[in-house]
């Protein structure tokens, strides 16, 4: 979804452009143009802020129109506003509601869910972790878990989306060995 460039504006421009060139030209000193190598670098970083821009923009505009659906749809369905994501909210943090469905030790997922879902590839992960330049997404997986471990109720299948990392950096401890 990209919004059209406005041509009156882009007119307005060009003229106050032309005009404040002619006006100026004896008061300005003329610069001398940047190298190949600095131009490209300049193009790039424009293309790359373009691109973010874009991005933004794309995930706000996506993000807000899959809510107002979502309520719309939880509004028909429900025959009133509700917030699904607030209820639960409500039911497993502030009642501690999770609890009802088993607990296990803060420490679960790291003392057995991930061994267990790595089972003999644990060693191979911990050897990529140790070998890989970045361990932004290792720090990423720590993160998760350890969020998740707030909660009194674990189950493998909240963490089970974290394997794919971990993946990543097992194909680095092969690669190493």
């Amino acid at each position: 979804f990209r919004l059209p460039a406005c041509t009156w504006q882009t007119s307005l421009s060009r003229a106050s452009a032309t005009t404040n060139s002619t006006n100026n030209k004896s008061s300005e000193k003329k610069t001398p143009p940047l190298p190949p190598q600095e131009q490209q670098q300049q193009q790039q970083q424009q293309q790359q802020n373009n691109a973010l821009v874009e991005f933004v923009f794309d995930v706000v505009a996506i993000g807000t129109l899959a809510l107002c659906v979502g309520a719309v749809v939880d509004r028909v369905c429900s025959g009133s506003w509700v917030l699904p994501a607030w209820r639960f909210f409500q039911f497993n943090v502030v009642h501690g509601g999770d609890a009802y469905y088993g607990s296990h030790p803060v420490h679960w997922y790291f003392s057995e869910a991930f061994f267990a879902m790595l089972a003999t590839l644990a060693p191979v992960f911990c050897v990529g972790v140790a070998a890989a330049r970045s361990r932004l997404l290792a720090a990423l997986m720590l993160w998760v878990a350890g969020v998740y471990s707030f909660s009194a109720h674990k189950e493998y299948r909240f963490v089970l989306p974290l394997l794919p990392l971990a993946m990543c950096y097992c194909g680095l401890g092969l690669a190493a060995l």
